[in-house]
């Protein structure tokens, strides 16, 4: 993650967004490692636990707590529950730009949830849509083509016929 990114990420945590909250607990664990960034990430993920209900932050704590060492990256290693994927969903699909980069990071890596490199594309490109620098960080990394993503959404919106809303004239 850039430092524009990390930038972007620390303004949507102190406007309050859960998801960005734990995804800056989880970067401050991962990236700093010290003990006081490590001690500062998990005040930020049992915030986002606690005080925001985000399922998971609950998974990334739960973990946590589980070892006196846990593993880095914490989120390659801590299981994330359907709960926490459905909550996930839910406020990607609202347009919530941290849920989606989390949800599409985690899908397309695989190692804590089913792997599913096309739905990870898809999110990832939306969260990209909506001006999320770590995600078009990831489209890049993952060698995502935005324009094979947009051909499936065109491709979906004229097959869908019941829907005014997503029909192409």
């Amino acid at each position: 993650m850039t430092d524009q990114a990390l930038l972007q990420l620390q303004q949507a945590a102190q406007n309050h967004d859960g998801f960005a909250i734990t995804l800056l607990g989880q970067v401050m664990i991962d990236r700093f490692r010290t003990d006081e960034a490590i001690g500062q990430g998990i005040k930020l993920i049992d915030h986002a636990a606690l005080d925001k209900n985000v399922l998971w932050a609950k998974c990334l704590r739960q973990y946590m707590a589980k070892t006196d060492a846990p593993r880095l990256p914490i989120a390659n290693y801590a299981l994330v529950d359907n709960d926490a994927i459905t909550q996930l969903q839910l406020y990607a699909e609202e347009g919530n730009m941290w849920a989606q980069v989390v949800l599409g990071n985690l899908l397309h890596q695989g190692k804590t949830t089913i792997q599913n490199r096309e739905e990870a594309a898809r999110l990832l490109c939306r969260s990209v849509d909506n001006g999320c620098q770590w995600a078009k960080e990831l489209v890049s990394h993952y060698c995502i083509s935005n324009t094979r993503w947009m051909a499936t959404q065109i491709h979906r919106r004229i097959t869908d016929r019941d829907s005014r809303r997503y029909w192409l004239k």
